[in-house]
């Protein structure tokens, strides 16, 4: 089921994110960044997709997703341990 979530997302990756959505859903947070109101399926390709923009992109909500990206994250950084 498709969901809308909210990332913050620095300008660098602009074009990248528009693959997904479009500019009315951008809405500028300062000179550097943008909050966009993301189409999200809760499944791995999708955040896949977040994690290629990297640094350059933060979920804020909903809570339960980005908790799950910092769990995918940690289980990343375990590897490296």
């Amino acid at each position: 089921m498709q969901t809308t979530i909210i990332i913050r997302i620095h300008r660098s990756v602009m074009d990248g994110v528009l693959d997904y959505c479009t500019y009315e859903q951008f809405e500028p947070d300062g000179e550097e960044h943008y909050l966009v109101k993301f189409p999200f399926i809760e499944n791995d390709y999708n955040y896949n997709i977040l994690f290629s923009f990297g640094d350059k992109c933060e979920c804020l909500e909903p809570a339960h997703i980005r908790e799950e990206m910092k769990r995918r994250i940690q289980n990343i950084a375990a590897l490296y341990a």
